[in-house]
């Protein structure tokens, strides 16, 4: 059971729950960004990822993906609401180098800002 908690790209992918997804081309383009922006991290970055997500280390519950609309690129971040497990993702992106950079300055920046609501 311990083992099905570890921050893995395997358990992620496990874990992400986005039932919009087959709405439209652009969800399913962007969840499959994100789908490969996991499988391509370490453990060290899933880590993090899991973190910035839900604000644990170890996988407590299903990750929830939302879809947003950009309308200008100060909005066009992904947002997480630890609260819930749920992740904003904007459907602006239409590399995946785009969605890729954009997660990996957040990580690396180590600075996330949380409100209470």
């Amino acid at each position: 059971m311990y083992i099905n908690k570890i921050p893995t790209s395997t358990n992620l992918l496990k874990n992400l729950q986005c039932p919009d997804k087959d709405e439209s081309e652009i969800k399913r383009k962007v969840f499959g960004f994100l789908k490969k922006f996991i499988r391509e991290a370490d453990q060290m970055l899933c880590t993090k990822f899991l973190r910035f997500v839900t604000g644990s280390d170890i996988i407590t519950d299903q990750i929830n993906i939302n879809f947003t609309s950009a309308k200008d690129n100060y909005s066009r971040s992904p947002v997480a609401h630890t609260c819930t497990n749920t992740l904003d993702l904007p459907m602006s992106y239409d590399k995946f180098i785009d969605l890729r950079s954009e997660i990996n300055s957040i990580l690396a920046s180590n600075i996330w800002v949380m409100d209470i609501a």
